[in-house]
C-alpha cells in the first residue's frame, strides 16, 4: 500500500488619456485612479509558525498577518494576484527594509473569497519555501452553509462517506457535500476509507450545524505513525442569522 505524504492579478491597469479638441471649451482632465479588484482572504494556522512577525503582500505594500491558532484570522483584503505571499521583515546592508518571501500559493482564478492554510515544514527540499499554503476558494455559492469540505492532502484517493452521500476524493482535491436536516445542529455520521482496497481508517460523528461551514483536513502520518492512519485539522466557520429589523 502507498504510504500517505503532505503534498501541498497584480493587475496593471493602464490610463489612456486623449487630447482635447480645439475649440472646444476645457474640461477638468484629472484622470480618477479606477478601482482596484480585492480579494478577500482568512488564513488559518493548527500549528503557529516559527517567526516573530509575519507580513503580507498588499500590492507594493507589505502589511502584518497575525494568525490565531487552529482559528480562521479576521477577514482581510488584498489587491487582485495570481498569488498570495508570506514574508518576514529584515535589514538589508544599507540599513533600508528587505523582505525575505517565505510561503507562496497561487490562488484560485477568479476567486473573490479564499481560505489559505499555512503549516510550517519540518524539512526543506532545496526548492521549497518554510511555509506550505494551500489556497481554496470560499465563496458561500461553492461552500454552503450546512455543509462540510473535506480536503485530501495525501497521495491517495480516499473514499469518503458523510451524512448519506459517498465521495471519492483525489489526492490534492477537495470535495463539499451538503448535510440537510429539519434540526438546526445535531451529529451525522463520517467514516473514511482507502478507495485501493476499502480499508477503513477513520469512523466517527460529526457535529453539524445549518449555519456552519466546516473544513476537515485529511492529512499524512507523522513519522512513526501506522502507513494508514490520517492527522484530520478541522475549521469551523459558523454565520450567525441576520438580526431583525426593528419595526417602527
Amino acid at each position: 500500500m502507498r504510504s500517505l505524504y503532505k503534498p501541498f492579478l497584480l493587475v496593471v491597469l493602464g490610463l489612456v488619456s486623449w487630447g482635447m479638441p480645439l475649440g472646444l471649451p476645457a474640461q477638468d482632465t484629472t484622470r480618477a485612479k479606477p478601482n482596484t479588484t480585492l480579494i478577500e482572504f482568512t488564513c488559518v494556522a493548527w500549528e503557529m509558525p516559527r517567526y516573530e512577525a509575519l507580513l503580507y503582500r498588499h500590492g507594493k505594500t507589505y502589511l502584518p498577518l497575525v494568525l490565531r491558532n487552529g482559528r480562521r484570522t479576521l477577514p482581510l483584503k488584498i489587491e487582485s494576484t495570481p498569488s498570495f505571499e508570506i514574508y518576514i521583515p529584515g535589514i538589508g546592508k544599507e540599513g533600508k527594509p528587505q523582505y525575505k518571501k517565505i510561503g507562496a500559493a497561487a490562488l484560485p482564478a477568479g476567486a473573490s473569497k479564499v481560505m489559505l492554510m499555512i503549516d510550517q515544514r519540518p524539512t526543506l527540499a532545496p526548492d521549497e519555501l518554510p511555509l506550505s499554503i494551500v489556497a481554496v476558494e470560499d465563496s458561500f455559492e461553492n461552500f454552503p452553509l450546512g455543509s462540510y469540505r473535506f480536503i485530501n492532502a495525501t497521495e491517495v484517493t480516499l473514499n469518503v462517506g458523510f451524512s448519506t452521500t459517498t465521495r471519492l476524493i483525489q489526492p490534492g482535491k477537495t470535495e463539499v457535500i451538503k448535510h440537510s436536516s429539519p434540526k438546526e445542529a445535531e451529529y451525522v455520521p463520517v467514516a473514511i476509507a482507502l478507495a485501493s482496497n476499502d480499508q477503513l481508517v477513520f469512523q466517527t460523528s460529526l457535529y453539524w450545524e445549518a449555519r456552519g461551514r466546516e473544513v476537515m483536513v485529511m492529512l499524512p502520518p507523522n513519522e512513526g505513525m501506522g502507513s494508514n492512519k490520517l492527522r484530520l485539522r478541522f475549521v469551523s466557520d459558523y454565520v450567525p442569522p441576520p438580526s431583525l429589523e426593528k419595526k417602527p
